[in-house]
């Protein structure tokens, strides 16, 4: 079926190995990916060899890789930590990204060393300047996401920071089930940043004492369904791309064990979401894909 969208996957959680993460992908009839981690370890921290491989495996199934995410600035990270070690990141990245094409790179903005409002958020902005300059010499754009770090607390701060840098190569990926985390209603942040989205991850949740409980998309709290519907009403015209969180959940470091358990989990969300994007259609009084 021609569809109105572009839909893909964060391939990590459905397989683990890159072998597996294309079948996985080819099962579903994609011929493109999300690319995150092989075997458990970031991609911009395999060894040059195992890299090399993965983006031959890639090149040989005609693989698209429209993302692929970093480490900098995430969950793991503090504003205090070693700067060079994220430019190095990001110039690995730059070398994997240039043989697949791929054009965008996942990005968040450090959480906070115990520093004060001031002086964390002038760091941010030094280091994200930095980043995106590198970025802008090898033509590609860095994502920022909604989630860790001082410019995924609220819209108002995603708009500080995309005016205080002041590129087009710095734009956002907006998850719509990161606010259930972080405390905000995921359709009035999108409302405000909407113009500045190249990416959209989907996920859904239940929010409790206990952190989230990750849902089938559309069965719990975030507003998805209500996301899609205004993303597509206003034209968006980039990628939807399925992030569970059912099988994998990295920051928890929690994973299925039985592997295809882990990929029918992630097939079946995939067909899910396909269902309900097809279904949206009526809904939005423009449509690109």
């Amino acid at each position: 079926m021609n569809q109105p969208f572009d839909l893909t996957g964060v391939a990590d959680e459905g397989a683990s190995s890159i072998a597996d993460q294309i079948a996985c992908h080819r099962a579903l009839g994609w011929n493109h990916l999300e690319l995150r981690s092989i075997d458990a370890v970031p991609v911009a921290r395999l060894a040059d060899e195992a890299w090399r491989a993965v983006v031959d495996q890639l090149q040989q199934h005609a693989m698209a890789v429209p993302v692929l995410a970093s480490q900098i600035g995430n969950w793991g990270s503090r504003i205090a930590g070693d700067f060079a070690v994220d430019l190095a990141e990001l110039d690995r990245l730059l070398e994997i990204a240039a043989p697949l094409g791929t054009r965008m790179i996942r990005i968040m903005s450090y959480p906070n060393s115990g520093w004060e409002e001031a002086r964390w958020r002038a760091a941010v902005i030094e280091r994200l300047c930095r980043l995106t300059e590198v970025a802008q010499r090898h033509d590609v754009v860095l994502v920022h996401e909604n989630c860790a770090g001082w410019a995924g607390r609220s819209a108002e701060h995603t708009l500080d920071m995309l005016h205080a840098v002041g590129s087009d190569h710095l734009k956002l990926l907006f998850d719509v089930g990161n606010g259930l985390s972080y405390g905000y209603q995921a359709l009035d942040f999108l409302r405000e940043v909407w113009p500045h989205v190249a990416h959209v991850h989907l996920k859904d949740g239940l929010g409790s004492g206990q952190g989230v409980h990750y849902q089938e998309l559309g069965e719990g709290e975030a507003g998805a369904v209500e996301c899609i519907d205004f993303l597509l009403r206003n034209g968006y015209g980039g990628w939807f791309s399925i992030e569970p969180h059912l099988s994998l959940i990295p920051h928890l470091q929690v994973s299925d064990d039985n592997p295809l358990r882990k990929q029918a989990t992630y097939v079946a969300y995939a067909r899910r979401v396909e269902h309900i994007l097809n279904s949206r259609q009526g809904n939005a009084h423009v449509i690109h894909g």
